[in-house]
């Protein structure tokens, strides 16, 4: 539930809010609710809703390093507001203008972002970025820029800039505390028009990624060489503002030049032949070959540098795990640039187990998530069965129930969780003649 404190922000009493870790890498509002970028086990990334739905309209999201905490705009009134990781609302009343007497244009700002002190917004209609001081709420504007729409705007504190994107690709950069700003050009190879729809968010490394067709693709963007390259991850459709941690590490995402990423375990089962083709080469510096016993924390066993010698060409590699799991291996592969992108591959199984070769088993991962948000299961050597999901509280009560058709020996599905408050669950899983019991933490 969300919960607001009124009042202006020198004569409010002070609110207490829980701040917002650095765990999750970038945050989104999708139809007026915040989520953040999660990650499955087998490598697929989705937005995941933390907090309920905003009962008001929100816009021009940002997360302060200073507090840790979310500031975003009520598009209603145009008061600013900073909230809490539980979902406590601060109100601190309507920005003020800094010098000239004039009202805070609020109804037609649509994106933003924090940098040190300043909060960053543009507002569509006048073509114009406006900075608000964070700590008097007063805002002064920082240019007007004529051209198409700013759809997005992101913040790196190491090379403290702002970067806004517009449809056309056109780049700017902004140093708030100069109140410079410059045009660095056009990013080559991104969709523009209607398609140059997205978000942009920037990591601790110092790199920049951009989602276009409204985050359907994605793509990093090299500020230096006006350069951006496409990836494989797909962030699914999305609308609205965004924001990301400053001191968070690059998600995972998935690179799609790497194919035929598979393995083969040696007939003795004490080694693993990790085997994959790469189409990509200019710019590789190695492979890193990374393994999971749980498929959330990872570890490197092996890396292999790029044999491609600087030809675009397809490239055959293969690595070793000396130490198999005697149960369950993940198994994915980082790709590393010269310049230090990270990439990465769909993850994949490894059964080691006799016992478990063909045998029925199900996998809950992640089995602690937080409420209104999603989980999956994996289930091995089940294909052909009708699974009968059921979700008990602590108290023994049913609060969710669904099917699943399993079509193949490994199959992934999906969970909701949404509607579940903060607790301790136990699943029950059935199908014919088994019985499969989970536990999950619902924060």
């Amino acid at each position: 539930m969300l919960v607001f404190s009124w009042g202006s922000l020198s004569a409010q009493k002070k609110v207490v809010l829980e701040p917002f870790g650095c765990s999750p890498n970038f945050y989104q509002l999708k139809e007026n609710q915040l989520c953040v970028l999660s990650q499955r086990f087998d490598g697929q990334l989705w937005f995941q809703p933390v907090l309920e739905p905003f009962n008001f309209r929100v816009s021009a999201l940002g997360l302060n390093s200073s507090d840790g905490l979310i500031y975003l705009l009520n598009k209603e009134n145009g008061h600013l507001l900073r909230v809490g990781k539980l979902g406590k609302i601060e109100d601190l009343g309507l920005p003020k203008a800094k010098e000239a007497d004039s009202d805070f244009p609020y109804e037609n700002i649509t994106v933003g972002e924090i940098g040190g002190d300043y909060f960053c917004m543009y507002n569509k209609k006048t073509k114009s970025l406006y900075s608000i001081d964070l700590k008097n709420n007063q805002f002064s504007i920082l240019g007007e820029f004529a051209g198409d729409e700013f759809t997005n705007i992101a913040y790196n504190v190491e090379q403290e800039q702002f970067v806004c994107v517009d449809a056309t690709n056109r780049v700017l950069i902004i140093h708030p505390y100069l109140k410079e700003s410059k045009m660095v050009g056009k990013m080559p190879r991104l969709p523009s028009g209607r398609a140059g729809i997205g978000n942009i968010w920037s990591t601790a490394e110092g790199r920049w990624f951009i989602g276009r067709m409204q985050n359907a693709s994605l793509y990093e963007l090299n500020l230096v060489e006006v350069q951006s390259q496409s990836l494989s991850t797909n962030l699914g459709i999305v609308v609205g503002d965004a924001t990301s941690c400053p001191h968070a590490a690059t998600p995972a995402f998935l690179d799609k030049d790497i194919l035929n990423f598979y393995i083969e375990p040696y007939a003795d089962n004490r080694l693993t032949s990790i085997k994959w083709a790469d189409r990509g080469g200019l710019d590789i510096d190695r492979y890193e070959i990374e393994k999971s016993i749980d498929g959330r924390f990872w570890q490197m066993i092996d890396q292999k540098p790029s044999a491609s010698n600087g030809i675009a060409r397809m490239t055959p590699y293969v690595g070793l795990d000396k130490l198999p799991s005697k149960t369950l291996n993940y198994y994915r592969l980082k790709k590393v640039k010269d310049y230090g992108g990270q990439y990465y591959s769909h993850s994949i199984l490894e059964i080691e187990d006799p016992q478990l070769i063909g045998k029925p088993f199900v996998t809950l991962a992640p089995n602690v998530v937080y409420m209104t948000s999603s989980t999956s299961l994996m289930c091995n050597g089940l294909e052909g069965e009708i699974l009968t999901v059921e979700i008990e509280d602590s108290y023994g009560q049913q609060r969710f129930r669904t099917i699943y058709m399993v079509l193949s020996a490994q199959a992934t599905f999906a969970l909701p969780t949404k509607g579940l408050k903060t607790g301790v669950y136990t699943l029950n899983i059935k199908c014919t003649g088994k019985n499969f019991y989970k536990k999950l933490l619902v924060l």
